[in-house]
This record gives structure tokens, C-alpha cells and sequence, in this order.
């Protein structure tokens, strides 16, 4: 087929081969390159090689003694009097052309929204006679049409993320998008129109190829012909399938040589068979309309090896990866991790290099894909998506036209910005100096934590910024934001955008609105122009711009502990889970229901997943140093050689030797929150051996996490009875063990641990409609660990962890 496109229609008919003519491939692309210039030159020459007319459309021209200059002056209406009588595909050729071509010299028509939006308000001015010469419409009830509903919906949702003077600014630019301000026929630059005026419908577009758009993205497009197609006719003919495929094939063209099938129902009532049928006479939501409806089939070309593969990038504090998950099984078929290196120029500094990350990042996707193809996999049609899920706090800003970071990466555990911290209390009203202020917008207290802080101390400390800042030059985002603006063209047309879980960690973010507060933007004297914008975590971003993953989606981000969230299907309200990492974090989900904790927890967004879906919360405990700590042993100490060997000599010792260990390098996180306290070990005496320092630093990471869950029990009123666990340190079976003795509760330990990588794979399988994530479960087999001391010893151990607590704060104010 050389690459053109069948049409199918049922019935089949004669008029199919009128629509073949008009979707076959432009086989003179260079030509047209080559005669961008002729816009001057005598009629035939400038139809023939920049409008591409066919012969008898430049002789209907001709006859008309129609010229350039006229084709420069002609409105729309003159297009329907010139083809009046006439067939359709010549007519819609000539209309895309003719729109192209005047809004490439400048001289473009009104769109077809203004004019029929105008020509309708018109029109209902004009008597009855007039009116009873408008298009026939499907027969309706009182009230708007389904189809307006629908787009009216995808319309407001879209703009309620908006600040209000944007609001005010997009009221004024365009009118409110309806079905019920086109006309048929149908043509590329309507459908384009109405695609562009939804969150669903731009999700379409970035896709760009037809033939990889999801299940879920046919599904989508189908409702919208039929929405479009019954506002104004009860019966879809042949020739108006037609129309509509042809529109669809236009705008989103062919790389491979597919079957496009548009089924017909029986009936005139049934134009687009029985899932629409269904949703007529059970009178099913708007929203299943945009989903459900299955009108129109793409047939995939070629087996795949391993399937629909979906990648995952998976960036974090000390090492980042690349894993390929089989969509929907969650089976991985190859990876690549590399580690990456930290910087410390003063203490309780830390810092990475962002270029760095990119570059790791690159070199992992990279090894994976030569991977794959080793085993025979295809990277060009295996992956269908490619999702994110990073560090969260951790702050870049960069220039905006060069790309190169301003400063190096402040990772999210970097201590200097406690000074901002206690300037922007002093700013508190009534000088108050509570740092629970802002609390109740972002969910969060003033910490050092926080990515407002960090951009606040750059914004104050490093000239370069302020200079891009003035300049207009400079954009600051999290990991997940440098990422995906570099991956989808970074100077060249990145997108600069961020999710709503990581954008939950900024502080510049409302949990109610979902979008940027002016309140906070106010407080940490922000410009909103340098930051992304905010997204659901389940859609098309943009399309990767560098191979080997040219042209895949990047449809999905969540920050690292909301990934793992996810991952662990922890999708119900009531479900927790904790990740042991670099730090260790203990998110518990509260559904659509924000929780303000008064005992220093943070409320954080858990995920959203999609534009059009509410968000779901969580309460999020945080233990800044876990994994940490062992490095510290190793690295500091030099009390063993890696991490790995911290099990073998934790176990060399009977008990702990009743020695506590509080691991607050750089202060206590939740629910302390106490930036002044240090480390302490306490209860040393001459028989401590190394084997119970390495033990009570493992023990100090369960005793956190019963700090954060007695308080989450408390809060919420249903307290778990078994704790999901992931990340690298739970291999450690002696901890893991500890862990249930010292919290009373069962813990469950997936075999596949690594579920942070996972969630993100999840969410951006879903926005391109290859991974059902509320339907199909995941879950593996997982080892428990059951409680196996009684609830005195418990309770005592319990008690002297406090007492080591209580020796740790106060140290940098010197007051014991």
C-alpha cells in the first residue's frame, strides 16, 4: 500500500474509492519545499505546486477567472458558492489549502468557530423561514446537547487550574467551545479546533501518528465525530464516514499501512454500533461518553515481541534507572541503574550536578535499549509511553534560551536555607513566627525541606539567578520539570511542566485549587513566570525528542513516594505504605479528603490520575535519614566496608545492648520537625561492640517509622493493621523483622520491590490507555513479617527511644 491508508465503511460501497483518492500520500513533498516561493507566479504553477490541486479544481478556478489575488481576498462563504453543486473531496481539498496558504501569508480567515459562533448569533435574529434553512439536528431534549455538555465540561475543567487573571484573559480571547458552532462537512482544520479545545483533545494531538494512538485515545477521537456528527444529523452516510476519516487521517497522519474501520449500527438511531447504542438508551455519564464509545478501530500492524512495553524512569537521591515494564503485568524485560554523585561544599550542603543527572539518565535509557534490542525487542514499536518519578524537593533553576543550570541542584536534604527559614518567619503576621502559617493552603510547614525555601535562597544568594530572573531567561522546576523539559526538546520547545504530586512539595501550591496561590506566591516573593505548569499526573506531556525514544509519549510523573504509593496499589482510602531508601517515607491515603494533621504530619497530593479525575490526598510522614545513616557508618566511621554487610554485623550482637542511636544529621523530620536537633547515640558503655552501633542504626529507621504511625493511627481513626514496604534497604530481612517487632503491625514485602519505578510505568500506561490501573492488579507474591515480641518489651524499648529523642533536640540553640 506504500504506505497510504484503507478505509473501511459498512456498508462498503462504491464512494470508499472517492476517499482513498483524497487520504493518498503527498508524493511530492520536496516539490512543495521547493516552490515556497511562487506565491506571485501565474495561477496554474502556484495551484499546481504550493495549494497541490488537482487538475479539474484549478480548471473550475479558471473558468471562475478566479487569480491570486482574488484567492487572496476570498472568504469562506465564497468557497461554498465557487463548489456549489460540486463534489465534496474536491471541495475540502481546495478549503484546507486555501486556510493553510492564508494563514501562512498573514491574511487568514476568521476560523470556523468565529465565523459560525458569529453567523449563528446572527442567524436567530433572522426570521422563521431563515431559520428553517439551518442544517437538521438530531431530535433533543430541553437544555444543552449531550456533545456541548461534554466539550462545556472539558472546557471549564481545563481552565479551573487557572489563576483568575488568566481566566479573565482567556474569556476575553476566545468564545465558549460547542459542537454547536461547527458546520458539515467536517474539515481538518475544525477537527483540529475542537481537539485543541480540551485537555482530551490536546492529549490526541501530541500523540501525533495515528497509528500509535492507545485504545483508550480511539475511543476518545470516536466520540468526538459522534458527538460532532449528531448534533446535526439523525443518519451517518457513507459519504460523511468518509469525511470524518479523512479529517482524522489528515491531521494525525500514517507511518505504517493500517486499516481504518468505522463500524455502522443497525439502525439510523445506532450510528456507531452497539457501545453507543448502549450509551443512548442507559443514559450513561458524559465522561463514559469520551471513554467508552468505541466507534472507530485501528488496526495494529505486526506482532510485538514482548507486547506493549511501558518505560519508566526512575530518578533518585543517590542513583537513577531506566526500567521496561510489560503494560499491565508489571513484568520487567530490562533495565540499566548507574549511581550518582553528590557534592558537598559545606557541612549540611548538598548538592548534584543537573546536567549530571540528564546525562545519567540518557546513558540508562541508552544501556536499556541496547538491551532490549539484544533480545530482540523493536524500542521504535515495543514502547508506547515513557513515565517519571524523581527526588521531589530537590531544586534547579536554569536559562530558559541556553539550557545550562544557573547552579548546581539543591537536593532536598540540604540544610542551608535554615537562615531563610527563620527571615520568612520573622515576615509572619503578628510576628507570630508559627511555621504551621501557610499550612492550610500547601499543607505544609516552613522547613528547609521544601523546594519555595531553596528557591528563595538561590533567588536571594546567587547573582546569576536574580540576573535571569530580570532578564525573563530564567525557569526553576524540581527533577521531574528539568527532566521532561530537556527530554521533549529542552531550548528547542521543551515543556516546561510539573505534576501535581510533586508540585504539592513546592509550597507555592493550593490543595484545593491545584494551581499556584497568590498567597504563597506573595509570601516567597515568587514571579509565577518561571514556574511549570501544573499537571495531572496521568497524561501526554509532549512526545520525547532524542533518540532511541524519538516520538514516544512522556505521559506520566509522580514524585518518588507517591510513585511507590502507586505501585504498591495502595489506591484505597486507608492504605499505607513506607519506602526505606536514602530517607524513609510513610505515605497513608485519605481519598478524595484532605486531612490536616496536627501533629506535624505533612498533607500532601498522592496522585491524580488524569485532567479530568479529582486528585486523591495522603498524609505523608517523613524520616530525613535512613539508608543515610549506613553510609554515614561506612563512610565516616569506616565501621564496615559497604552497606551490604550492615545485616551481618547487626546480627553478630544478641540485642541492641541497649544502645539508641538518633540519626538527626541535619534535624528531626516528622513528626518533630525540629531543624535544631543532632545526632546522638546514647547508652554506650565498655561492652558496646561495632555490631550494636550498626544495629541501633538500623533500629533507629523503625523506631522513626512507629513515630509517624502512632500519629497517622491517631489521625485518621482507622488504624492499619499491616504496613506495605519497598525500596533497596528492605532486603535487609533482620530489619524488616525489627520493624514488625517494634510497630505490633504485619509487614508485607513484594517480592519486586523496586515499586517506585513501577507506579510511574502505571500512570503513564494509563493516559495512553495500556494500562487499566483500577481494574487490573499487579500485585505479586510478598514475604510477611509478623510481630514476634510482646507488647511490654515493646512498650519499653519504645520509652528509651524517646529519652534518646528528647537528648537530641536543641543543640544548635544551645538550649538543653
Amino acid at each position: 500500500m506504500n504506505g497510504s491508508i484503507m478505509i473501511k465503511c459498512e456498508p462498503f460501497s462504491e464512494e470508499v474509492e472517492l476517499l482513498n483518492r483524497l487520504v493518498a500520500n503527498d508524493e511530492h513533498q520536496q516539490q512543495q519545499q521547493e516552490q515556497e516561493q511562487l506565491q506571485d507566479q501565474e495561477l496554474r504553477t502556484f495551484c499546481t505546486y504550493k495549494l497541490k490541486l488537482a487538475d479539474d479544481t484549478i480548471a473550475l478556478l479558471e473558468s471562475q477567472a478566479i487569480d491570486i489575488e482574488c484567492l487572496r481576498k476570498m472568504r469562506l462563504e465564497d468557497v461554498d458558492v465557487l463548489f456549489d453543486g460540486k463534489p465534496l473531496g474536491p471541495k475540502i481539498l481546495f478549503r484546507e489549502a486555501f486556510l493553510e496558504w492564508r494563514e501562512e501569508i498573514g491574511l487568514p480567515c476568521k476560523s470556523l468557530r468565529w465565523l459560525s459562533t458569529h453567523k449563528r448569533s446572527a442567524e436567530s435574529e433572522d426570521s422563521a423561514d431563515s431559520q428553517a434553512s439551518q442544517p437538521k439536528r438530531a431530535p433533543s431534549s430541553s437544555g444543552p446537547t449531550v456533545a456541548a455538555l461534554l466539550w462545556d465540561e472539558c472546557t471549564q475543567q481545563q481552565q479551573s487550574s487557572l489563576l483568575p487573571q488568566e481566566k479573565d484573559s482567556l474569556s476575553n480571547r476566545v468564545p465558549p467551545v460547542s459542537y454547536q458552532s461547527f458546520r458539515w462537512p467536517m474539515t481538518p482544520v475544525t477537527l483540529k479546533d475542537i481537539l485543541n479545545s480540551s485537555t482530551l483533545g490536546r492529549n490526541i494531538l501530541a500523540v501525533g501518528e495515528l497509528g500509535v494512538l492507545s485504545k483508550s485515545m480511539q475511543c476518545q477521537l470516536t466520540a468526538i465525530i459522534i458527538a460532532y456528527h449528531m448534533e446535526f444529523e439523525t443518519k451517518l452516510s457513507t459519504p460523511q464516514l468518509e469525511n470524518y476519516a479523512y479529517c482524522i487521517s489528515t491531521l494525525l497522519p500514517h507511518e505504517n499501512p493500517l486499516s481504518y474501520h468505522i463500524p455502522r449500527g443497525p439502525n439510523r438511531r445506532n450510528p456507531g454500533g452497539s457501545l453507543y447504542s448502549r450509551f443512548i438508551n442507559q443514559k450513561i455519564s458524559q465522561k463514559a461518553l469520551a471513554i467508552v464509545v468505541a466507534a472507530v478501530r485501528v488496526m495494529s500492524s505486526g506482532m510485538k515481541k514482548f507486547g506493549d512495553l511501558i518505560g519508566s524512569i526512575d530518578e533518585g537521591t543517590s542513583s537513577a534507572r531506566f526500567i521496561l515494564f510489560k503494560a499491565e503485568t508489571a513484568e520487567v524485560v530490562c533495565f540499566h541503574q548507574k549511581e550518582l554523585r553528590q557534592i558537598y561544599p559545606q557541612e549540611g550542603w548538598v548538592e548534584q550536578e543537573p546536567q549530571e543527572i540528564l546525562a545519567v539518565v540518557q546513558e540508562c535509557i541508552a544501556k536499556t535499549i541496547e538491551k532490549l534490542r539484544e533480545l530482540g525487542g523493536d524500542p521504535a514499536t515495543d514502547i508506547v509511553a515513557v513515565g517519571v518519578t524523581n527526588q521531589r524537593e530537590t531544586t534547579i533553576v536554569w536559562n530558559r534560551e541556553t539550557g545550562e543550570p544557573l547552579y548546581n541542584a539543591i537536593v532536598w536534604l540540604d540544610m542551608r536555607t535554615a537562615s531563610t527559614v527563620d527571615q520568612l518567619l520573622e515576615t509572619v503576621p503578628n510576628k507570630t513566627k508559627n511555621k504551621d502559617y501557610l499550612k492550610p493552603i500547601c499543607g505544609l510547614p516552613l522547613s528547609p525541606y521544601f523546594s519555595a525555601v531553596k528557591l528563595r535562597w538561590l533567588m536571594d544568594n546567587v547573582p546569576k539567578v536574580k540576573a535571569a530572573i530580570r532578564a525573563g531567561n530564567c525557569l526553576f522546576g524540581t527533577v521531574d520539570t528539568w527532566l521532561i523539559w530537556n527530554l521533549t526538546g529542552g531550548p528547542a520547545g521543551g515543556v516546561h511542566v510539573t505534576d501535581v504530586s510533586n508540585a504539592s512539595r513546592t509550597m507555592l501550591m493550593s490543595l484545593e485549587s491545584l494551581a499556584y496561590d497568590k498567597t504563597l506566591l506573595k509570601f516567597f516573593d515568587v514571579p509565577v513566570e518561571i514556574l511549570p505548569s501544573i499537571r495531572s499526573s496521568s497524561e501526554v506531556y509532549g512526545l520525547i525528542s532524542f533518540e532511541p525514544l524519538r516520538g514516544i509519549p512522556l505521559s506520566g510523573c509522580l514524585g518518588d513516594q507517591q510513585s511507590a504509593l502507586v505501585g504498591q496499589e495502595c489506591l484505597m482510602r486507608g492504605k499505607a505504605k513506607a519506602t526505606y531508601g536514602t530517607g524513609c517515607f510513610l505515605l497513608y491515603n485519605t481519598g478524595t479528603a484532605r486531612i490536616d494533621s496536627s501533629h506535624g504530619l505533612l498533607t500532601t497530593v498522592a496522585y491524580q490520575f488524569g485532567p479530568e479525575e479529582p486528585p486523591v490526598y495522603a498524609l505523608e510522614g517523613s524520616v530525613g535519614v535512613a539508608g543515610a545513616a549506613l553510609g554515614w557508618l561506612r563512610d565516616n566511621m569506616n565501621l564496615m566496608a559497604s552497606v551490604s554487610e550492615s545485616e551481618a554485623l547487626a546480627k553478630t550482637v544478641p540485642n541492641n545492648g541497649d544502645v539508641y542511636f538518633v540519626p538527626a544529621f541535619s534535624g528531626l523530620y516528622a513528626p518533630y520537625w525540629n531543624q535544631e536537633a543532632r545526632g546522638v547515640i546514647c547508652g554506650i558503655t565498655e561492652d558496646t561492640k561495632r555490631g550494636h552501633i550498626v544495629r541501633a542504626a538500623l533500629e533507629a529507621i523503625c523506631f522513626q517509622v512507629r513515630d509517624i504511625l502512632d500519629v497517622m493511627n491517631s489521625e485518621c481513626g482507622t488504624p492499619l493493621v499491616r504496613l506495605k514496604v519497598d525500596g533497596g534497604m528492605t532486603i535487609n530481612e533482620s530489619m524488616m523483622q525489627w520493624q514488625a517487632d517494634l510497630i505490633g503491625l504485619d509487614i508485607q514485602r513484594p517480592t519486586f520491590v523496586e515499586t517506585t519505578a513501577l507506579g510511574a510505568a502505571m500512570v503513564a500506561g494509563r493516559a495512553v490507555g495500556k494500562w487499566d490501573i483500577e481494574n487490573v492488579s499487579v500485585e505479586s507474591k510478598c514475604t510477611e513479617f509478623r510481630p514476634a515480641i510482646s507488647e511490654d518489651e515493646r512498650d519499653m524499648r519504645y520509652s528509651k527511644w524517646k529519652m534518646a529523642i528528647e537528648r537530641s533536640f536543641g543543640w544548635e540553640s544551645n538550649t538543653l
